[in-house]
């Protein structure tokens, strides 16, 4: 999922006029991240957000100093920064994919520590001093050098006054563009939809992020009720409130992190589809955006100062294409998850 796989929801539904359709997925884990045109009824907005404070002294660096320790360190617009270690990893705990399941937009990954280091992504908030420094909340400062071209180095500067000198290359950015400037700033995660259409029959509703668990219980007594199932044919899995993610933060090198309620974080890559339908490619394989167990679509829409992010539960559906109907049918599900500022 774009959010997370760490919830799990598998239904096998039979209903006719679909009946030759079988549907087994993952349905809890899945945070729309940007998106609000699930649903016909939802309006696009492209009306330009204001700028995050820090939009100016955003960018990522990569290192090239050998042997360094550091794999990147990155500042976002809305004044986070992330530092990878060269043992950092994106993916599950162990930085491998999960067996059986499908990633989602939404993904637990490592533990907050008190150190604020995700198993070697160190993570945290920066101001910026007189001197145009990066002042890193729990970490020091870094001055940013550049020596010509593309090449810059980045003087880490700790609280004991000693010094470390970085080189880096800073990578290229995504330019301006309404969709972009909108979707590269913090998050919080404020409420989730979640809407199935099979046939005749429509389950359409929208609760608070901590309420998710009982959306999930509510939507498998509803699937029971419109469909023959036997014993063990819906489960609805284990969901845990602490495991829902609390905040979403995009930043214009390609780079989302999701922080959760239980302070675990998430944090991967991601490239626009079609910026002008709004839909968005996320790998959790920072390597290759076609991967199809670690990457996958959503839609992104604003709507007012809020967006919405909606991936659909049914595995290579993403509405772009007639093929999809043909194969789907009248059957739709989709999980939305709705952002504010």
């Amino acid at each position: 999922l774009f959010i997370t796989h760490a919830y799990g929801l598998s239904t096998e539904v039979w209903c006719c006029p679909i009946n030759m359709i079988k549907f087994s997925r993952t349905v809890v884990g899945m945070l729309a991240i940007v998106c609000a045109m699930v649903f016909a009824s939802c309006e696009k907005d492209e009306k330009e957000l204001k700028a995050p404070e820090y939009e100016e002294y955003s960018a990522r660096y990569e290192v090239t100093t050998p042997s360094s320790g550091i794999q990147s360190v990155e500042f976002t617009s809305a004044g986070n920064y992330i530092i990878l270690e060269d043992n950092g990893y994106r993916g599950d705990e162990e930085g491998n994919k999960v067996s059986g399941k499908k990633a989602r937009f939404i993904q637990a990954v490592s533990r907050l520590q008190n150190t604020r280091a995700y198993s070697n992504i160190i993570e945290g908030s920066y101001t910026i001093d007189a001197d145009g420094n990066y002042v890193l909340d729990g970490f020091g400062k870094i001055k940013v050098v550049q020596k010509g071209g593309n090449v810059y180095s980045l003087v880490v500067i700790y609280p004991d006054g000693s010094e470390k000198t970085l080189e880096a290359a800073k990578k290229t950015q995504y330019p301006d563009s309404v969709m972009t400037n909108n979707l590269c700033r913090t998050w919080d995660a404020k409420k989730v939809q979640l809407y199935c259409k099979i046939d005749k029959y429509k389950f359409d509703e929208t609760v608070d992020v901590r309420d998710y668990p009982n959306l999930v219980k509510k939507f498998v007594k509803w699937v029971s009720s419109i469909g023959d199932f036997e014993d063990g044919d819906i489960d609805e899995g284990d969901v845990e409130i602490d495991l829902l993610p609390q905040q979403v933060i995009f930043s214009k090198a390609g780079t989302y992190m999701v922080k959760y309620l239980n302070n675990s974080l998430a944090i991967s890559t991601w490239a626009w589809k079609n910026q002008d339908e709004g839909i968005l490619r996320y790998s959790w394989n920072y390597d290759d955006m076609d991967d199809y167990d670690e990457a996958g679509i959503v839609r992104v829409a604003f709507k007012g100062d809020g967006m919405l992010i909606t991936e659909s539960l049914l595995d290579d559906y993403d509405g772009d294409d007639d093929e999809d109907d043909d194969y789907y049918g009248d059957f739709r599900m989709d999980l939305t998850w709705h952002f504010v500022q």
